[in-house]
């Protein structure tokens, strides 16, 4: 039996919207959620490991976009080695 997606996507409401195996793709679609919305690892509130329009601020700009969902996965994958 195939496993679960890991990454899960909520709105900027905390309504669950989405799930993915690869965390460029949760990117992706926590983009189209635009500001709020967050990369989960799994479901719990203290598993969210990115806040769209939060995270990913260098100097006051915003880096989140097409080009820069592998940035993304880096960031993810750094929060997760220090947990």
């Amino acid at each position: 039996m195939a496993a679960a997606p890991g990454w899960k996507i909520y709105d900027s409401f905390g309504t669950y919207q989405s799930s993915c195996k690869e965390v460029e793709a949760a990117a992706a679609v926590a983009t189209f959620y635009g500001h709020g919305s967050t990369i989960r690892s799994g479901h719990p509130k203290d598993c969210i490991v990115w806040t769209e329009g939060i995270d990913g601020t260098e100097n006051g700009n915003y880096i989140m976009g097409v080009s820069n969902y592998d940035q993304v996965a880096a960031t993810i994958a750094t929060r997760q080695e220090v947990d």
